[in-house]
């Protein structure tokens, strides 16, 4: 159901031919996982060796599907946001170094956030003895 929101969604903005060389990219697509050289943390390696890799592809777009509706439940927060930067890298079946940039940028709204409420706690009166 989540991927059908999320497709039905999209659709107007990215059309048809879109979604098909995504599901086909999907489809080809190979997983380095095991590989000394090269580390991947992904969700697809995480899971493949207990299902398969082509389960493991398919079960990141639907954690992915999940991450989104949660996200769009959350709202404009950093939980909100969180879930979206986890969206995102959920389906990835190789996590590259350039994805640690939106851990970074996920710091940058946390500390926003807690900032803003130190200034709002700064802000607020406090009530004089009596």
């Amino acid at each position: 159901m989540a991927v059908t929101a999320i497709v039905l969604v999209t659709l107007p903005m990215v059309g048809v031919e879109s979604w098909v060389d995504y599901l086909s990219g999907l489809r080809q697509a190979t997983m380095v996982c095991g590989d000394p050289t090269f580390f991947n943390p992904s969700f697809a390696c995480l899971v493949a060796p207990l299902v398969g890799a082509t389960v493991a592809k398919w079960l990141g777009l639907g954690l992915a599907a999940v991450l989104v509706l949660l996200a769009v439940r959350s709202g404009p927060t950093v939980t909100g946001c969180t879930l979206v930067a986890a969206a995102i890298m959920a389906p990835a079946i190789e996590l590259h170094s350039h994805y640690l940039a939106m851990l970074y940028v996920l710091v940058v709204i946390a500390l926003a956030s807690v900032s803003v409420r130190a200034r709002s706690a700064a802000a607020a009166p406090t009530p004089e003895p009596a």
